[in-house]
């Protein structure tokens, strides 16, 4: 091809790496990194300067998550750019949006309803046969600790979701709770690389709700499903980069309970690192060939904020 490769990293702000703030950012530098190795040109902003200003380039990888980012980045994807992973593909992954698509996919997934949190939820809660369940906001990844709530009532969810709509949450997700063994997992599309390991073991959660509410049984369940099931889940969310957790109950059945984009990977940045680099790299050789073949590649995405 005889080109260098120049890729824009926009990193995750802040106030979406709630706890994780450093081990977003190891993995995001990281990846970085290895792009450099692999000899490509690297240019890093993060994404408050992402959303405020005009972005050259064609080529992108992201951890933004807020909205308005988002939204930009589907813009950039619109308009040609590739971006991994995509603006419509984090966008998949907020909380109300995720769970239409696994369960309109018959994914094994809690039982759940989408709720307007300017509503009164009265009959809507038949469908919930045993209690708690869990309030979770419909938008973006928990935020804050009160984002992720366990309720125990009619007027304990009510409560909640009244709460969220004072925050300006318009939607919010009430789900069944599954009770067994949580266990975190990772993966990059296209790699063969996966990872797993049971949450309740480390000090990996972000607002440690769940260790009272599960079990840490290590109880025996099918690797091959759980990896078959998240990457699955992944390909209809559209992200390439991903994570989550699952539910492993007493009889060994498994039940996905979150699906995310771009994790920290904080137990094994180093390795995931190499293939979510290499991923990238690949992804972008590609749609250089595609766009322009042996020719030089000047083609530039110009997207103001």
């Amino acid at each position: 091809m005889g080109n260098t490769i120049k890729i824009t990293g926009i990193s995750r702000g802040e106030i979406y790496s709630p706890n994780h703030t450093n081990n977003d950012g190891m993995i995001f530098q990281k990846t970085a990194d290895e792009l450099r190795n692999l000899g490509a040109i690297i240019e890093i902003m993060d994404e408050k300067k992402f959303l405020n200003s005009e972005v050259n380039g064609n080529i992108f990888f992201s951890m933004v998550r807020n909205p308005a980012s988002v939204e930009k980045l589907i813009r950039m994807g619109e308009n040609g750019a590739l971006v991994i992973n995509s603006g419509t593909a984090i966008n998949n992954c907020y909380r109300a949006n995720i769970t239409r698509i696994l369960l309109e996919h018959n994914i094994s997934y809690p039982k759940s309803i989408i709720v307007k949190t300017n509503d009164v939820v009265w009959e809507e809660m038949n469908v919930f046969e045993n209690y708690p369940v869990w309030i979770k906001r419909g938008d973006v990844h928990a935020i804050h600790k009160e984002d992720v709530v366990l309720a125990y009532s009619i007027a304990e969810a009510n409560n909640v979701i009244s709460e969220f709509e004072k925050r300006g949450i318009k939607e919010a997700v009430i789900m069944e709770h599954i009770y067994g063994d949580i266990i975190k997992f990772y993966g990059v599309r296209e790699s063969g690389y996966f990872h797993w390991f049971n949450l309740l073991d480390t000090n990996h959660s972000k607002f440690n709700i769940e260790k009272n509410v599960n079990s840490n049984n290590h109880t025996k369940f099918d690797v091959k499903e759980l990896q078959i099931m998240a990457e699955i889940s992944a390909q209809l969310a559209g992200i390439y980069i991903y994570g989550g957790d699952v539910i492993v109950r007493k009889d060994g059945s498994l039940c996905l309970i979150d699906l995310n984009d771009w994790p920290s990977f904080a137990p094994i940045r180093d390795a995931a690192s190499k293939h979510i680099a290499k991923l990238i790299f690949n992804m972008a050789t590609v749609y250089i060939k595609e766009k322009e073949g042996n020719q030089s590649f000047n083609c530039q995405n110009k997207i103001a904020g």
